[in-house]
């Protein structure tokens, strides 16, 4: 797994949606966030394989999801451009 997830922005009429992925697939079901609009795809392990945000500003946007696994990652956007990828790893499992 690759410790910066690739970045897609796919930007139509002035918003969009964005993909990070670790790995390369297959991903599986995807998983709800707690917080925020999007998805995200998890091994068996709780490890991240990707994610995606749903509705993206493409001028300029900050957003984050919140897995139920701890497991958060956010996004900012500058006209039209992933500027910042920041994570919170997932918590253990005992």
């Amino acid at each position: 797994m690759k410790n910066k997830p690739e970045a897609s922005f796919y930007p139509k009429d002035g918003s969009g949606l964005i993909t990070l992925y670790w790995t390369e697939g297959p991903y599986g079901l995807g998983t709800e966030p707690e917080e925020g609009f999007g998805v995200g795809f998890f091994d068996s392990e709780r490890r991240i394989l990707g994610v995606q945000f749903f509705d993206v500003e493409e001028k300029s946007d900050n957003q984050t999801l919140l897995f139920e696994n701890g497991f958060s990652v956010s996004v900012k956007i500058k006209n039209g451009k992933v500027v910042d990828i920041k994570t919170t790893p997932a918590k253990k499992v005992a």
